[in-house]
């Protein structure tokens, strides 16, 4: 798990069995720091309560992401305020 800003924008980086995936980094629960949780069986779980989200699935905002020579890009929606 890592996580990382951009501009307003939280996001957090999953290894999901070595694929990358890029998701909203706050638990639309109450915040909590997706990127500081863990990912156990392909769900992420908020480490302030516990809620579990499927990587794979659409209860958070997904950001293509790709590696390229050691280095991680997500590309991110154009408009501001928005995760």
């Amino acid at each position: 798990m890592a996580e990382f800003r951009h501009g307003e924008r939280t996001v957090a980086i999953c290894d999901v069995e070595g694929v990358l995936c890029a998701v909203q980094g706050e638990c639309p629960h109450q915040n909590g720091p997706l990127g500081q949780g863990n990912v156990i069986d392909g769900v992420l779980v908020c480490p302030w309560h516990a809620w579990e989200f499927h990587c794979d699935g659409d209860e958070l905002d997904k950001y293509r992401v790709e590696e390229r020579g050691g280095e991680i890009f997500v590309e991110l929606p154009d408009h501001a305020g928005t995760a």
